[in-house]
């Protein structure tokens, strides 16, 4: 059952993974289709540290995905985060 779920979500990030890159970027198909990556990717990173024999490699996929946040501003700064904009 579980690696039915591990493939399931592999196959269906590919799936997203190609629609993410396809449309245009920053449009709403773009933005969840890369969402939906996202968590397909979670879901595959974590079945895959519980079936393999290493799940730290299982683990280290789902941090690779999610990735660390970047730090807030403190309420002592001044400067305005400054939106990127990709083009």
């Amino acid at each position: 059952m579980l690696l039915t779920i591990h493939v399931a979500a592999g196959g269906l990030a590919m799936i997203l993974g190609a629609v993410a890159l396809l449309v245009k970027k920053g449009g709403t198909i773009h933005r969840r289709g890369g969402l939906l990556f996202v968590y397909a990717m979670l879901v595959m990173g974590g079945t895959a540290a519980i079936l393999g024999s290493n799940a730290g490699s299982g683990l280290m996929t789902a941090y690779f995905v999610e990735g660390p946040r970047p730090p807030r501003p403190t309420r002592r700064s001044r400067r305005p985060l400054l939106r990127r904009r990709w083009a």
